[in-house]
């Protein structure tokens, strides 16, 4: 079974244009990355700036965006989408790591493929992802 994580970028990052990959330092995207490397899983980072990058693609930091409004959300939508359609089609299974509003984003394309981790917030969700490890 062919499986991507889908996880939010975070707001710790380098202060140099970088790979995905490496750009960002927050503990869940490392503990996502981390888990993707030891079981052989793609992942790709959602991100309010550059939209849906895979972990090679250089970067840019950026600052945060304002999620909360709604034409902002819905041109990320829009960007997030037309890539997800390109790269979904080679995956059986897709977990999401990443909040309510970075969810909501993926609405649109959510099948049965999808599953996110539940958690009550960002310290809940990096623990349980450190449980997976």
């Amino acid at each position: 079974m062919k499986t991507i994580l889908i996880v939010s970028a975070s707001r710790r990052m380098k202060s140099k244009a970088s790979p995905a990959r490496e750009m960002y330092e927050g503990p869940l995207f490392r503990m996502v990355k981390r888990f993707c490397e030891a079981k052989g899983y793609d992942y790709a980072v959602v991100s309010p700036k550059h939209c849906l990058v895979l972990p090679d693609e250089l970067v840019e930091p950026h600052s945060d965006v304002n999620l909360a409004d709604e034409k902002v959300f819905g041109r990320l939508q829009e960007k997030v989408l037309s890539r997800l359609k390109e790269i979904l089609p080679r995956y059986d299974r897709v977990i999401i790591v990443a909040g309510t509003r970075y969810r909501e984003l993926l609405k649109p394309v959510w099948d049965d493929r999808f599953t996110y981790i539940k958690a009550s917030g960002y310290g809940d969700m990096v623990r349980k992802v450190k449980e997976l490890i």
